[in-house]
């Protein structure tokens, strides 16, 4: 199954074209975790700059399945 990480702003969503290959779903939640956390440490609390909200995570038909929250 192909999976989407899209990431969402408070301004826009940066739509993942590509997608990722993954077993399931179960694998899809460890991804969007771990995108997460990458967003994380990337963009600390106090980066001002940036609002994140969540990493989006949708399946191959476009709908998202679930979201994942960004405390950035």
């Amino acid at each position: 199954m192909r999976f989407y990480f899209h990431i969402r702003s408070e301004q826009k969503t940066i739509p993942d074209r590509e997608g990722t290959d993954l077993a399931d779903i179960a694998d899809a939640r460890r991804e969007g975790l771990e995108c997460v956390r990458e967003l994380e440490s990337e963009f600390p609390r106090s980066s001002a700059a940036v609002a994140l909200k969540s990493v989006d995570v949708a399946d191959e038909t476009g709908a998202v399945l679930f979201s994942l929250p960004v405390d950035a």
